[in-house]
């Protein structure tokens, strides 16, 4: 087949007027992470200042140290299932309890990419997480003499975009992540499901999980009850803790 002349262009993000609906603001520059093992806290902040209901948007620095006290604070009713530590990167169940401080619902977690799931999701105005090997994601995107080796680090991205592909099978879709080591880019849907499928067979851990703004979670004792119920939808993808570090290629030059 000859090369779609499209193909270089920008895609069109399907999901932003339904994520406008829910009450996502999201902001167009990607958080980064300010530490080797940030970017659990950067995926948080990102989602911080999508779901801010401020006056003003929030800034990066306003969020995270958002993100950061409710991490030291969180509430004492899900300490004895969880113990929430962003230093070291987190775990797909400290990602879940923190979610729910922030007034986030989990919908869905899976140990896979289930494209139907995810872009059904985000056209319907959620956003997701995904935990995947660091190295699987970055090498599609590589040269093969500049690829790293096969295995890498569990890493969180946030999905906030998608695009449909030229059939009707969601494994065609483009997904828009928010890598907090090399920014905003568009991967195949099929790259994506390689990263996590190489996440859970080096490391035991990967997925994504689908996540909605929950209004009704307003009071302490609203968002605890809402972190708790976040765990069990975070158990599918494991409990290994996401923190890589490394940097290559896609947002080098930025």
């Amino acid at each position: 087949p000859g090369t779609d002349p499209a193909a270089s262009a920008i895609p069109t993000n399907e999901a932003t007027q339904a994520q406008k609906e829910q009450g996502w603001n999201a902001p167009q520059t990607t958080v980064a992470q300010t530490s080797k093992k940030g970017c659990a806290e950067a995926t948080l902040t990102y989602l911080e200042q999508s779901s801010a209901e401020e006056a003003a948007p929030l800034t990066q620095q306003e969020a995270r140290e958002k993100v950061r006290n409710k991490a030291d604070t969180i509430a004492s009713g899900v300490s004895d299932q969880v113990d929430v530590n962003l230093d070291d990167g987190a775990t797909p169940a400290e990602m879940g309890a923190m979610l729910g401080t922030m007034g986030i619902k989990v919908t869905n977690g899976f140990d896979e990419c289930n494209t139907d799931a995810l872009s059904g999701a985000l056209k319907h105005g959620q956003m997701a997480l995904a935990m995947v090997d660091s190295n699987a994601l970055l090498n599609m995107t590589l040269a093969e003499d500049e690829q790293l080796p096969e295995s890498g680090e569990l890493h969180w991205l946030t999905i906030d975009g998608v695009n449909p592909g030229l059939s009707d099978s969601t494994d065609d879709d483009l997904y828009r992540v928010r890598d907090p080591i090399n920014g905003a880019y568009w991967v195949p849907a099929s790259d994506l499901k390689k990263s996590i499928e190489q996440a859970q067979a080096q490391h035991g851990s990967g997925g994504v999980m689908t996540v909605q703004k929950d209004g009704t979670a307003k009071t302490d004792e609203q968002r605890q009850a809402l972190a708790r119920s976040n765990l069990e939808r975070t158990q599918p993808l494991g409990k290994g803790n996401g923190g890589a570090s490394r940097r290559m290629s896609v947002g080098e030059s930025s």
